[in-house]
């Protein structure tokens, strides 16, 4: 995959507390397609968001990089976040 090639990361979001929990990173639109209709399958709300590059952290969980690229997508939406799975 070369680094011009759009990536995606999977949250789930919780709107009535503007809450998030990143699920998965580092995704192509498919397989992140792919993971959102699974995971809405199961009654969960997942969303994909666009990153602006690779993202290095090894846990989407305890990536910063996606918790930025989920504020930059959101703003000024999401005022707090949730680090556990819903």
């Amino acid at each position: 995959m070369t680094d011009k090639q759009a990536l995606k990361l999977v949250i789930l979001y919780n709107a009535r507390g503007h809450e998030y929990t990143v699920l998965d990173h580092n995704l192509t639109p498919e397989e992140a397609a792919e993971e959102v209709t699974n995971s809405r399958r199961d009654g969960l709300p997942a969303f994909t968001v666009d990153q602006r590059r690779r993202h290095l952290a090894a846990q989407a969980e305890n990536c910063r990089a996606c918790r930025y690229d989920v504020k930059r997508s959101f703003q000024p939406g999401i005022q707090t976040e949730r680090r556990e799975r819903m």
